[in-house]
């Protein structure tokens, strides 16, 4: 149903922006790690 795809969508966009952050946030505690 198109409900179902919406909620699809939703957490497919939450579990990528999930992700971006996660890596930003090792990128980070690398930089801080290396200094």
């Amino acid at each position: 149903s198109n409900n179902q795809q919406g909620k699809l969508n939703t957490w497919l966009s939450f579990r990528s922006a999930q992700a971006s952050l996660v890596a930003q946030f090792s990128v980070g505690a690398n930089r801080l790690s290396q200094v």
